[in-house]
């Protein structure tokens, strides 16, 4: 069973925050330690008692907007690009797929779901692989023969402009520190994936009901973020 994909790019701080006190009770069902989960739990708790302690005292929310899009958006273009390469291994053409399984294995290098690691994880490893590819002749020539500059591109691009958000936002609120929102949407990001494997893997009762738990908690807040009438909406003006 699959765990539906939470609209995190339209949340707002609060809606973060309330998504995460209906998520977190439900994880408590799991041993988070046994499943080497305790971690990116951990930094979702973490992250959810930061914007519990903003609420309550009113001040400034460490959860900046455009920081969760940036991110959101380098995400996706890692995503794309690693899975083109799985499509390019696939081919019937020996070339191909030799040269796919070679920046493969450089994404292996510094982590396979890389999109679902922390923010400053993430920008480390990012940084360290897309320069990889760009000054390693045999990465570099691997992309020429897949034709893949533009998927390079838009990934080195989509980073770009996230640690140019970063650096505006350290430098307008440097006492904040790291967005909670992002820590909360790429460790609970992580949470997801992992369950969803492990029910894959070795069903049984407890994952399923965790995971139908989840979907009846996401389905409500894609709902209210994203009426049904707005999908349409959505899809007419990114066609026009």
């Amino acid at each position: 069973m699959k765990i539906e994909d939470p609209l995190f790019r339209k949340f707002s701080a609060k809606e973060f925050y309330s998504f995460s006190k209906r998520i977190l009770p439900i994880l408590d069902q799991l041993d988070a330690e046994s499943l080497g989960l305790a971690k990116p739990l951990a930094t979702a708790q973490k992250s959810f008692y930061v914007l519990q302690s903003h609420f309550n005292s009113n001040s400034v929310i460490p959860c900046n907007q455009s920081m969760v899009n940036a991110d959101g958006n380098r995400s996706d273009a890692f995503v794309g690009f690693r899975n083109y390469l799985l499509a390019c291994e696939r081919r019937n053409n020996q070339e191909l797929k030799y040269n796919a399984r070679i920046l493969l294995d450089a994404i292996k290098k510094y982590g396979w779901d890389l999109e679902l690691e922390s923010s400053v994880s993430k920008t480390n490893k990012l940084s360290e692989l897309l320069k990889d590819i760009r000054v390693l002749p045999i990465l570099s020539k691997a992309l020429a023969t897949l034709n893949m500059k533009e998927w390079f591109n838009e990934l080195d691009e989509a980073q770009n402009r996230f640690m140019a958000v970063n650096r505006n936002n350290v430098e307008d609120r440097p006492q904040s520190g790291s967005c909670a929102c992002t820590e909360i949407r790429n460790s609970l990001g992580l949470v997801f994936r992992y369950i969803e494997l492990m029910q894959l893997i070795q069903p049984n009762h407890l994952y399923l009901s965790v995971i139908k738990d989840f979907n009846v908690v996401i389905n409500e807040f894609n709902n209210e973020v994203q009426p049904q009438n707005a999908v349409l909406d959505d899809y007419k003006t990114s066609t026009l």
